[in-house]
């Protein structure tokens, strides 16, 4: 089994994605895209990033035919992402996200702001 189709049944058994109806394929990707456009017009920062991150791991799966359930999503961001880029510490810009969000850190260090565009510039080109 290839990599991508073992980690979406993976994904599927653990009940972090489902298959999509086909009639509402194209209803969740424009909704997606309008999101996405949304978050590319605000202010750039590390969340605002992360969570077009999150849109794009979305538009992937649903080209695969799939999408997001309520359970565990940002496992199945950090899945997608260590399949694009294996050589990026998928879980330190979590943990580093969680922070941000949390207030326990004000600013983004340049580090990890590095390593989320890298991702998300890699995911970006296999939509």
């Amino acid at each position: 089994m290839q990599p991508k189709q073992l980690l979406i049944y993976q994904m599927l058994e653990k009940k972090r994605i489902r298959i999509i109806n086909p009639e509402q394929l194209q209803i969740c990707q424009q909704q997606q895209i309008d999101s996405l456009k949304l978050l590319q017009q605000r202010q750039s920062s590390y969340l605002n990033y992360y969570d077009q991150l999150f849109r794009y791991v979305n538009l992937w799966l649903l080209q695969q035919g799939y999408t997001l359930t309520n359970h565990e999503p940002h496992q199945v961001l950090k899945s997608i992402c260590l399949l694009h880029c294996p050589e990026i510490d998928i879980q330190t810009l979590v943990q580093h996200r969680h922070h941000l969000k949390k207030g326990l850190l004000k600013n983004s260090d340049s580090k990890h702001w590095e390593k989320l565009v890298f991702c998300l510039d890699k995911l970006k080109s296999c939509i």
